[in-house]
């Protein structure tokens, strides 16, 4: 009997132990912040997060948001919000939940990107790295503050102007989640400081230098090459946030606050950003340095499409070029194979006058119905693709007419 019950008691045992898990699961496949330190991509994947959080609409969508364009896609946000869907569990329009989310993964890679070994073998790359790396997030936290003030920044009832809380460090699961709204004047000058940041982190563009002479002192003196230096700063890094971002986010973010609604209570001044402004201009090229037919170049026969085109002067920041194949693939005319989704309205056609200035709604102006487009101001044919235009060497056809048997 007794030998009995020892060998119910091992079994119990065993079966007790091979059972653990249901009271002790085991470890999952979750790696912690500590594992960034020895890989660096994974660290880097937290700056790749406040990238994928930028609140740019790449599209021409917006339009439809006002009485210039329509939509032929059901499923737009825009249409759904004009046709009774705004609420405020639906907002396409809110920047919040992105920029929040943008600041946070900014906040945690800026407090962790020192300790991690971004080339441990060179301690010139390794500095190169952490300051091309703490400039891009400076500017993206620039960025995120920038459009929350713009969406959220404002007057109380007793006429403080306020903007949104202003965190510079991250958040965990035991901080105070119920932050007062800093001024938006300290919100202005957190902003004008992550730009300088990244400015003084950044070259102006990224592009390969030749020599080892044009390696910049404070890199040269811990023992970089060109090789090294082009490797981080140059040609390969083409895309990420610049110098020149930075710059113009922080013009940006002088002429909110020097707009009528703002200037008297944001610390920011027409005449400094009219300064700023300038500054980014003159770095451009001055005037001169757009493009003199940028206005209407889409309707040249010799232009390249977005996706062709390596730079354009108009533009001082854009995404991967090959993206753009679906922008155009959208919103080109059917005629061309496009989907047609972005559409000038009859309100934006009628607002051109006639080539004699008047309004087509005048007596004297001369416009006829039955030929609406003749006579019309020239910028009409520039900006709208109507029935019968010729474009990139096809003729649009936008109706649909019946067919007649001979």
């Amino acid at each position: 009997m007794k030998t009995r019950n020892i060998i119910l008691y091992f079994i119990g045992l065993l079966t007790f132990c091979s059972c653990q898990d249901m009271f002790e699961p085991a470890d999952e496949n979750n790696r912690t912040e500590d594992a960034m330190y020895e890989e660096s991509k994974y660290a880097d994947g937290l700056l790749m997060y406040g990238y994928g959080r930028l609140p740019y609409l790449t599209t021409t969508q917006t339009d439809v948001a006002t009485d210039d364009a329509v939509s032929n896609d059901l499923s737009n946000s825009y249409l759904i919000m004009a046709t009774g869907s705004w609420a405020s569990d639906y907002n396409p329009v809110s920047v919040w939940d992105a920029c929040k989310d943008g600041i946070q993964y900014v906040n945690l890679f800026l407090e962790k990107v020192e300790k991690v070994k971004w080339a441990p073998s060179a301690v010139s790359k390794q500095q190169m790295f952490i300051d091309r790396l703490k400039g891009e997030a400076f500017g993206l936290r620039a960025i995120f503050y920038y459009y929350l003030l713009m969406a959220h920044g404002g007057y109380t009832a007793d006429g403080e102007l306020l903007g949104v809380p202003l965190l510079t460090s991250s958040e965990n699961g035991s901080s105070d989640y119920n932050q007062p709204r800093a001024t938006f004047a300290d919100c202005v000058k957190q902003c004008f400081a992550d730009c300088d940041s990244a400015m003084s982190l950044l070259p102006y563009d990224y592009a390969n230098i030749d020599t080892d002479e044009e390696v910049p002192a404070k890199y040269k003196a811990i023992g970089a090459y060109v090789t090294s230096y082009n490797l981080i700063f140059g040609q390969k890094a083409h895309g990420l946030l610049s110098g020149r971002v930075a710059a113009a986010t922080k013009a940006q973010v002088a002429l909110l606050a020097a707009s009528p609604a703002f200037r008297q209570k944001s610390g920011v001044t027409s005449a400094e950003a009219a300064m700023l402004c300038a500054n980014v201009l003159k770095l451009n090229g001055g005037m001169e340095g757009f493009d003199p037919t940028g206005n209407k170049d889409w309707f040249q026969s010799g232009y390249k499409t977005l996706i062709e085109t390596v730079e354009n002067p108009e533009i001082l920041w854009r995404e991967d070029r090959h993206k753009n194949a679906d922008q155009e693939r959208q919103n080109y005319p059917p005629t061309l194979y496009g989907s047609g989704r972005v559409n000038p309205s009859q309100n934006l056609v009628n607002a051109f006058p006639m080539r004699n200035g008047r309004p087509i709604t005048d007596p004297a102006s001369g416009y006829k119905p039955q030929d609406p487009y003749a006579n019309r101001d020239p910028r009409l044919t520039d900006y709208i693709i109507y029935n019968n235009t010729t474009y990139r060497k096809a003729q649009i056809i936008s109706g649909t007419y019946p067919k007649f048997s001979h």
